[in-house]
């Protein structure tokens, strides 16, 4: 039952990665929308590149069942920008919510602490019996 929830938690940790890409894209859209000249400030761009990385590399790593990057993929994303994004009406509020979510499924990967490492042998010492 325990590797269920894992994979489980993992499954859902991945989503909320593809969610936070999508939602990134509609943030630059937004940008695009609001923008006088129809032209947003390059911040625009430089921040939905870096941000979506960061979503897509916590997704990988939640695939990859390594809770130690996702939390740190959540942790990177939230506090700088998706506690202001929280602040703004609208669909970019849900940056900063999916980006929490996705640090807290990471501390509960974390809490979980099933590791498969090998069990493990005695060094060769290269004397033979």
């Amino acid at each position: 039952m325990k590797r269920r929830s894992r994979r489980a938690l993992r499954g859902v940790a991945f989503l909320v990665a593809l969610a936070l890409v999508g939602l990134w894209a509609l943030f630059l859209r937004a940008a695009f929308a609001t923008a006088l000249g129809a032209v947003p400030a390059p911040g625009a761009f430089v921040v939905t590149l870096i941000f979506a990385g960061i979503a897509v590399a916590g997704g990988v790593a939640a695939l990859r069942d390594v809770p130690v990057a996702v939390v740190l993929s959540g942790l990177i994303s939230l506090l700088p920008v998706g506690l202001y994004l929280t602040l703004f009406p609208g669909v970019t509020r849900w940056i900063g919510v999916l980006d929490g979510v996705l640090l807290g499924i990471g501390c509960a990967l974390m809490r979980r602490g099933e590791v498969s490492l090998p069990p493990p042998q005695a060094p060769d010492t290269g004397c033979r019996p």
